[in-house]
C-alpha cells in the first residue's frame, strides 16, 4: 500500500498543511495515518495524557526530528516526530484535530517554517 501523495507542507495555515486537518466543531475521534500506512483511530474520551518535548535522539543524531509528541490513550500510544507540534498539540487540547499524517519524506528537506510531521508510530495495546 502506498502513502497517498501530498501537496508540499509549506503553509502554515491549516486549510493547506497536509500533515494535520482541523474540524469546525469538537469530533469524537483522531484519525492518524502511521508510518505503517494504516489508519488509526483514537477516541478522544479515551485519551489519558500527552507530552511534547524536544526528541531526545537529536543528542545522537543532529538529523532527527527536534520535537516529539507523545499522546496517549487506554487503546494505544502515538508517537509524533517532527517539528513546530506546539500547533498539534493545542488543535488536540481543543478537540477539533481530526487526523494527523506524515508529510513525504522529500517536503521535509524544504520546510523549514510551519509544523511538518516527520514520523507517527502506533503502539497498540494488546487486548487481555
Amino acid at each position: 500500500m502506498q502513502r497517498p501523495t501530498l501537496e508540499s507542507p509549506s503553509e502554515k495555515r491549516s486549510e493547506t498543511n497536509p500533515c494535520l486537518g482541523l474540524a469546525e466543531k469538537h469530533i469524537i475521534a483522531l484519525r492518524v495515518t502511521a508510518d505503517d500506512l494504516c489508519d488509526y483511530f483514537f477516541g478522544y474520551v479515551h485519551f489519558l495524557d500527552g507530552e511534547h518535548s524536544a526528541n531526545p535522539d537529536i543528542e545522537i543524531n543532529k538529523q532527527a526530528p527536534p520535537e516529539r509528541l507523545t499522546l496517549r490513550f487506554t487503546t494505544g500510544e502515538v508517537v509524533v516526530l517532527g517539528r513546530s507540534l506546539s500547533r498539534v498539540a493545542k488543535s488536540f487540547q481543543e478537540g477539533n484535530l481530526a487526523f494527523i499524517q506524515a508529510a513525504d519524506r522529500c517536503y521535509a528537506e524544504l520546510q523549514h517554517a510551519g509544523t511538518l510531521i516527520i514520523s507517527i508510530t502506533v503502539t497498540r495495546k494488546e487486548d487481555v
